[in-house]
């Protein structure tokens, strides 16, 4: 399984458990300040093909606009996307900022689409999940459904209802109590 960017783990780290249960406090990555509640967001800065390329191999084999991303063998094209697990009890849900693979059509139809109000009306991309999210087993190129939001906002990812627990979550949601458990499990 990869892991998250040790930015991205230092974000989650930040996490103060001292504080106690109402209180948490964590330090942002982006901003370095601490911020009360617990942190929801993650954010993935490529597919795992591409994480697993040393760094003089990913300058040359990787080519992206930060949202959309092609691997130079031509077989491989990727969307950023978010995948939302709603979070009960929660103002909002726990998202992860990830990467579906996509088709060379699908990569092509949803590139020429990009900037067009319009594509709110496309039919969802079909899609694999191409990142692994600690603390959820593995899950990587599970299927799922890519579908367009409105323009200057990433599509969503919705993965093919299973039983993978990646999926039940994403389907049922978890509790504040479960986000908690997440976090202490997967990052501290």
């Amino acid at each position: 399984m990869s892991s998250l960017p040790s930015r991205i783990a230092r974000f989650v780290r930040g996490l103060l458990p001292g504080r106690g249960p109402t209180r948490p406090v964590y330090t942002c990555a982006t901003c370095d300040q601490e911020h009360p509640g617990v942190p929801t967001a993650f954010f993935i800065p490529w597919p795992d093909i591409v994480g697993g390329l040393d760094v003089a191999e990913r300058r040359e084999r990787w080519e992206s606009d930060g949202e959309l991303g092609i691997v130079d063998d031509g077989d491989h094209f990727f969307v950023r996307a978010n995948l939302a697990i709603p979070v009960h009890g929660a103002d909002g849900d726990l998202v992860f900022t990830i990467w579906g693979s996509l088709s060379a059509e699908s990569f092509e139809s949803m590139q020429a689409s990009w900037l067009d109000p319009a594509r709110v009306d496309e039919p969802p991309y079909f899609s694999f999940l191409s990142n692994e999210l600690p603390g959820f087993s593995m899950h990587h190129m599970l299927k799922a459904n890519l579908r367009q939001q409105p323009v200057g906002e990433r599509p969503v990812m919705e993965l093919e209802s299973t039983d993978h627990p990646l999926s039940v979550a994403q389907r049922e949601g978890i509790s504040l109590h479960e986000l908690s458990e997440w976090l202490s499990e997967n990052y501290e």
